[in-house]
């Protein structure tokens, strides 16, 4: 449905002509047409035609305008009132504008404003051609606007917007956007609703009004940017008028919107045949922002950088109230737990003087009973405190590695003796102890000495009986040299000796 080419529709000038007598003038030149719908008075669906609609006389006389059905709706949820001031944001190439001025008579005032310079000579060409008279092109950044004018009765802002609605048109909208190119415009859009809601004047007697549309499709541009100003300014959705349409969502995959957000309208090509669309009507309570601070000072603020946009910017006065009221919590609690403390004592003591006088008598008599814990100090005889006190500043660190060391000497003695294996059981004065262990240590010298001697004998002798090998190896070798000259010399080969090895 959305490739699918939408039928082409014209929106006749009330203040030139009727309907009725354009649809004659056209069919008279070989144009097939039908009305939109009955829910517009001056629409017109063309089927086919012999002649091009934007060179026929009607169109040059300015008797009608090609704009597709959808641009309609907002100008209609909008029901300007002849005499007020209105705002047009985005208005280029002036279709809107110039409805919006014919439902006025050309009466009051209409600020058509656009950022891009070169699309408002299109608008001018259409407010000249049309014989509109009471509309003032402006080019500005309409995020700046309400430090320039404010005090609409009512504001159109048709936002910019990606286009998933006007993919027959453009077809580079389905393949050539990004989800970082939706969250771009949908930033922008958040900017433009909070500027156009400042543009408002909410003390007015017969507006008050802001009409926010787009041409697309996706929540993140429709619902998400209403109900942000829902939250960010002091303004509530009000029923658009339309008798047709989708209602917009309250809730989408896991976002949660305002339960009001019924109220708004959304248009399908597969359903109204029209290109996709999103209308939502709101209007403006007070003038005040939600921190206190007036819309009204927002130019002077502008000056000083203080002017809250509406994007997350934070007021001093709100984050002060906001510490106050921590603290104010903060005290609430310390003085509940107090409360809640001394109650418990109160209760408490009060148990134990309500308690049977039985029951204190035994308590009585088993505090009587108790003896006294004494400290370690009490607890010590008189002249022993007196001995401690000196000792403690006599000793110093060369006395106590010297006890060390004796411990460990005589630790190691004791090991090598099996003292303890010996004498167990058996009490023994210090003169037999000290008696034993010189003998022992006597008898253990005397065996070590010994060994030592027996181990040189051993060592002699080895030497002696090699010395003797050595020399009757010689002997026979000489023998055998002797007995091998003498014998005859037919033996060709000489006798193999074998040799012993000497270690």
């Amino acid at each position: 449905a959305n490739e699918v080419q939408r039928p082409v529709t014209i929106r006749t000038n009330s203040l030139k002509t009727r309907r009725r007598d354009l649809a004659q003038a056209l069919i008279s030149r070989g144009v097939n047409l039908d009305p939109v719908g009955k829910w517009s008075k001056v629409g017109l669906v063309i089927y086919s035609s012999t002649v091009p609609l934007g060179a026929t006389p009607e169109y040059l006389a300015g008797h009608y305008i090609l704009q597709g059905a959808s641009s309609l709706l907002p100008v209609m949820a909008l029901a300007p009132q002849e005499g007020e001031r209105v705002l047009d944001m985005a208005s280029a190439p002036g279709g809107k504008t110039t409805h919006i001025a014919a439902i006025m008579k050309n009466t009051g005032m209409v600020l058509a404003n656009d950022a891009n310079r070169d699309r408002t000579k299109a608008i001018v060409g259409n407010l000249h051609r049309l014989g509109i008279t009471n509309t003032v092109v402006c080019c500005e950044d309409g995020r700046k606007l309400p430090h320039t004018m404010k005090g609409f009765d009512r504001v159109l802002l048709d936002a910019p917007c990606s286009g998933t609605g006007v993919i027959s048109k453009d077809p580079s909208a389905k393949t050539g956007k990004d989800h970082q190119d939706i969250h771009l415009c949908s930033h922008l859009q958040k900017e433009l609703i909070v500027a156009a809601i400042d543009c408002l004047d909410a003390n007015s007697k017969t507006g008050g009004y802001l009409v926010y549309s787009t041409c697309s499709i996706l929540p993140e541009e429709n619902e998400s940017v209403v109900d942000y100003i829902l939250k960010k300014r002091h303004c509530k959705l009000v029923p658009t008028g339309l008798d047709f349409g989708v209602e917009g969502f309250t809730r989408y995959r896991e976002h949660r919107y305002h339960p009001t957000m019924n109220l708004t309208r959304r248009y399908y090509p597969h359903t109204q045949n029209m290109d996709g669309f999103f209308v939502a009507k709101i209007k403006k309570i007070s003038d005040s922002l939600p921190g206190g601070e007036k819309a009204n000072q927002a130019g002077a603020e502008a000056e000083t950088g203080d002017y809250d946009s509406g994007l997350g910017e934070v007021d001093p006065e709100q984050t002060n109230t906001k510490k106050e009221k921590k603290n104010k919590k903060v005290e609430g609690a310390n003085k509940f737990n107090q409360k809640n403390s001394s109650k418990k004592f109160e209760k408490k003591r009060s148990q134990q003087h309500n308690s049977s006088p039985a029951k204190q008598h035994n308590r009585d008599n088993s505090a009587q009973k108790r003896p006294k814990e004494l400290s370690v100090e009490e607890d010590k005889l008189p002249g022993e405190a007196a001995e401690n006190n000196t000792k403690k500043g006599n000793f110093t660190k060369d006395k106590k590695l010297k006890r060390k060391e004796l411990k460990k000497k005589k630790a190691e003695a004791l090991k090598n003796l099996g003292e303890g294996k010996e004498l167990a059981g058996q009490p023994q004065t210090k003169k037999m102890k000290v008696e034993k262990k010189e003998s022992e240590v006597k008898a253990t010298t005397e065996n070590t000495e010994n060994n030592t001697i027996e181990k040189r004998e051993t060592k002699k002798k080895k030497k002696k009986n090699k010395n003797k090998k050595s020399s009757s190896d010689k002997a026979d070798s000489k023998d055998l040299q002797k007995s091998t000259s003498n014998s005859s010399t037919k033996s060709f080969k000489k006798p193999k000796l074998k040799k012993k090895r000497f270690f």
